[in-house]
């Protein structure tokens, strides 16, 4: 007894062959018409029948296309209300919204291509037509959409890996933003000034990603040059005391201030303290101002780029990198100027 597989395949086999058959008999009769119609050859040839089957024939394909057109909009509609379903239902089950965006854009694809094929069989193509013709466009759209499954495999790379979430704050591609969708092909970003930022999740993947809400805390650091004469102990205790009782500022770990660096021109003394992440660039700001106005107001000189260069005479002579001043170390004007290169 031939199993259940083996009967379906058969009747399967058949009915195509049948078409192929029905096809391939449509075509000689065409083809033989012309034939005659060239060669002048027109006896038995009822033109009136061939008009009225003719004629018949394009009120059923119309009939088909009106059908068509309505069934388009039906399953539009249809197709919208089950992935607004769809959400709904993902969001009930505590699903990641990052997750719900890839799969809710994946269902409405994939319910598209169900809509195409339904239509392609009211509007009575062929099946080994349309198989043949899908087979084309397949390996057309795949050499011309290859970049696009690249972003393809990496939203899924995203989302099985998790380097962000749905509202987390990330840099990416000299981008950064909340993340506000992650999609089949695209991340998109709210920034700063209120755009959009649509980014390919294959470039995503492939730069380095900065997450900056994916901890609790953060640490804030400022770096002040002051010039080489100035009493470094002083400037320590200044920037503590533009710190000191903010409760933004959190005591584990403790607040460091150490002399960061001996630069060229400068002596870098960095201040380092923790805060909350939402806190993060409030505090920034607000510190940076208040360390520019407290170093002024105790006359601590902010260092600027300088060069010494001794001519010849026992005279240094400063000069400011920035072309502003030229002079000897009394503040006379040099009859000679040099020139830095």
């Amino acid at each position: 007894m031939p199993n259940t597989t083996t009967i379906l395949t058969n009747a399967a086999a058949q009915h195509t062959a049948q078409q192929m058959a029905a096809e391939a008999d449509s075509t000689k009769n065409i083809v033989a018409l012309g034939e005659k119609i060239i060669t002048g050859d027109t006896k038995g040839l009822d033109f009136k029948a061939m008009l009225d089957h003719w004629l018949e024939q394009a009120i059923g394909f119309g009939i088909r296309v009106v059908i068509a057109f309505i069934v388009f909009y039906i399953f539009r509609w249809v197709i919208k209300a089950l992935v607004k379903w769809f959400r709904k239902w993902m969001n009930y089950r505590h699903v990641s919204p990052g997750l719900t965006s890839f799969l809710s854009s994946l269902f409405h694809g994939l319910a598209f291509v169900l809509l195409i094929i339904v239509l392609v069989e009211i509007l009575g193509i062929k099946s080994v037509s349309f198989a043949a013709l899908m087979a084309a466009l397949g390996v057309a759209i795949g050499a011309a959409l290859s970049g696009q499954l690249q972003n393809l495999a990496a939203g899924v790379v995203i989302l099985t890996t998790r380097p962000f979430r749905v509202g987390d704050w990330i840099e990416s591609k000299g981008a950064e933003g909340t993340v506000t969708d992650i999609s089949i092909f695209y991340t998109t970003l709210h920034s700063i000034d209120n755009s959009s930022i649509h980014i390919p999740n294959a470039v995503v993947t492939s730069d380095k990603i900065i997450n900056t809400s994916s901890q609790t805390t953060r640490r804030c650091q400022w770096i002040m040059g002051v010039e080489y004469n100035t009493d470094v102990d002083m400037v320590k205790q200044t920037m503590l005391s533009v710190i000191d009782g903010d409760k933004r500022i959190l005591s584990n770990p403790p607040v460091l201030v150490v002399v960061r660096e001996l630069a060229d021109s400068s002596v870098n003394v960095m201040m380092r303290a923790w805060c909350n992440s939402e806190d993060y660039w409030p505090l920034m700001w607000e510190v940076n101002e208040k360390l520019y106005k407290v170093f002024n107001d105790k006359k601590i000189s902010f260092a600027f780029p300088s060069m010494t260069i001794y001519q010849g005479g026992d005279r240094p002579m400063y000069i400011d990198v920035n072309n502003n001043f030229e002079g000897d170390q009394n503040g006379a004007p040099e009859a000679e100027k040099t020139t830095q290169q």
